[in-house]
């Protein structure tokens, strides 16, 4: 089989990044107001927990494409 390729799932990392430094900036404003509503912070902490491990899907999926299974 061949190896696969990478450029997409690269690609929607770059927008993942563009999308977790918008999440961390929306926390960062909630914090500097100090006027937390626990909804709003709450949705933006799970928001980035999930741009994390959708980052760390992606790559190991461009390990996993660039390695050819026998």
């Amino acid at each position: 089989m061949r190896e696969g390729n990478p450029k997409p799932i690269v690609a929607n990392s770059e927008e993942l990044a563009s999308i977790a430094a918008e999440l961390h900036q929306m926390r960062d404003q909630i914090n500097q107001r100090h006027q937390i509503e626990a909804p709003i912070y709450g949705y933006v902490w799970l928001s980035l927990k999930l741009a994390q491990q959708l980052e760390q899907l992606a790559q190991l999926l461009c390990i996993a494409l660039r390695r050819p299974i026998p």
